[in-house]
């Protein structure tokens, strides 16, 4: 049977004193990353509702300037907005308008609003049926003024 020669300051191989210091690094390297990680996500939902509160700003924004300047009879708002679970940090605004005049000036002057925070507006007389559904079906009317909580597919 073989043995490992004995000399003087030769230690017994032992895996839990030779591997202590590795594990307990190893160990306090994760939990460091763990940390970290909760950070970056709590710092990430927080950015996630500020930009969800702008973009609720710019959306009641953008049906004023519909109404006002161009003349829309009425606007919804669509998309990852009324969906907060999939609204993140590059997520636009949608909304749909009725009898908007000079489309391509009013698509302009809702761009120009925030320059963080991309408007897409679609005309809802020559859209997809299918569009014009889902708008309906998921939509919420901005204008004429409706209730925050009030959804299209709510009304009476």
């Amino acid at each position: 049977m073989f043995s490992w020669p004995s000399y003087p300051g030769r230690r017994a191989f032992s895996g839990e004193s030779i591997l202590a210091p590795v594990v307990q690094t190893v160990s306090t390297d994760l939990e460091t990353l763990r940390q970290g990680l909760r950070r970056r996500e709590a710092e990430q939902q927080q950015a996630i509702a500020v930009r969800c509160e702008r973009a609720w700003v710019l959306a009641r924004q953008a049906a004023r300037v519909l109404k006002c300047e161009f003349g829309a009879s009425r606007v919804m708002l669509y998309g990852s907005l009324l969906r907060p679970g999939q609204f993140h940090l590059r997520s636009d605004v949608d909304l749909a308008a009725w009898a908007v005049r000079d489309y391509f000036r009013a698509v302009s002057r809702l761009l120009d609003l925030d320059p963080e925070i991309e408007v897409n507006l679609v005309e809802y007389e020559p859209a997809s049926p299918g569009l014009q559904a889902a708008i309906e079906r998921e939509g919420m009317e901005l204008w004429p003024a409706a209730k925050p909580w009030r959804r299209a597919s709510a009304r009476l």
